[in-house]
């Protein structure tokens, strides 16, 4: 799928923590400070950042719950956690990958909960079988079987003004244990923090090649970190880590020349891969089939500099709200009619069931 670029969603947003954050970098520093805020090397002096794996996988998990919870019953999507080995576990949230290792090489699961496998592998697993057949957040985030639709960038600290820089946002926090048996302060248990407070920081999210309801999904949890319901890093039962998000712009670009050269005559038209990839290898959504209008917004379309892409821009909330409320009825009408493959159920892998 990736061999092609049909179409891009670029996002722009910006985090604004207004309370202590710490993304712990895992080593000593030189001040003996046993909890340090991860920092790089940029604009040739160290800046404190978030990594944006970091940022991916608190994105990717709240996807996930959302998921889970308008699931109704089975849950929709798997536990990527979850490898098998433990036969407590041996139902549907098994992994993704997990199970394409199984049936690419033909294991089952025994009554006892033991494996046994083939010496050949059994089944040729191509890559538009894997997005087929794998569960909606493996198809926008990857797993170790196919890649991933959707990449973040780092965020870096955006300065407040002249003056400001990020030394006045850093404080130093004692941190202790409880003894249990007298209630007072652990003698052994003290130990620093490296936090920084009232802090901007601007990324960006890509997704390549996306179907609609995708959008959909990070519409709903966008929209949560929009109104303060996640926090990020470490210290979260603590209080550290509560943060909201700006949206900056939102950009839809297409370089299919299925896109029409003449603009819409009325409002923006967004172009799932279902539309535009024409096969249906990948089982893309059905629901899809014709472009989505955004209504209700007038919105000029617009191309770079050498004409290649066609592009919406969608700037600031307002604009990037409109956008949200027309993509995330997509998603809820994706995930009620979705349901997991029989080859990806865990009858299929057991000895006195499936295939």
């Amino acid at each position: 799928m990736f061999k092609q670029l049909l179409n891009e969603c670029i996002i722009d947003f910006t985090l604004n923590f207004d309370g202590p954050l710490l993304i712990k970098s895992g080593t000593i520093d030189v001040e003996g400070h046993e909890m340090n805020f991860v920092k790089t090397f940029r604009n040739g002096a160290l800046e404190i950042f978030i990594p944006g794996s970091s940022l991916k996988g608190l994105i990717r998990s709240h996807s996930e719950k959302i998921i889970r919870t308008l699931s109704n019953g089975t849950p929709k999507c798997c536990d990527p956690f979850n490898d098998g080995k433990d036969k407590t576990r041996h139902d549907v949230s098994i992994a993704c990958s997990t199970k394409f290792e199984w049936r690419k090489k033909g294991t089952k699961i025994k009554s006892d909960g033991s494996f046994e496998t083939d010496d050949v592998d059994k089944e040729d697993l191509k890559s538009c079988l894997i997005y087929a057949h794998a569960c909606p957040i493996c198809k926008l985030f990857g797993s170790t079987s196919e890649a991933s639709r959707i990449k973040l960038d780092d965020g870096y600290f955006i300065i407040h003004d002249e003056q400001d820089n990020q030394e006045r946002h850093r404080q130093i926090r004692d941190g202790i244990g409880i003894d249990r048996f007298t209630g007072g302060t652990a003698n052994t248990a003290k130990f620093d923090m490296e936090v920084f407070s009232d802090l901007k920081f601007g990324s960006r999210i890509y997704i390549r090649n996306f179907e609609i309801w995708q959008l959909g999904l990070l519409a709903y949890t966008l929209n949560d970190f929009k109104d303060g319901l996640a926090s990020l890093g470490y210290g979260k039962s603590r209080g550290l880590g509560r943060f909201n998000i700006e949206l900056d712009k939102i950009r839809i670009s297409y370089l299919s020349p299925q896109i029409p050269e003449k603009p819409e005559p009325h409002s923006p038209a967004l172009y799932g891969m279902k539309y535009l990839y024409g096969e249906n290898t990948y089982e893309f959504s059905g629901l899809e089939t014709e472009p989505v209008q955004v209504t209700g917004l007038q919105l000029p379309r617009a191309k770079d500099a050498l004409g290649l892409r066609k592009y919406y821009d969608f700037k600031q909330n307002e604009l990037a709200l409109v956008f949200f409320k027309t993509v995330a009825p997509k998603f809820n009408d994706y995930l009620n009619n979705w349901n997991w493959n029989s080859t990806m159920q865990i009858a299929h892998f057991q000895t006195n069931g499936g295939d």
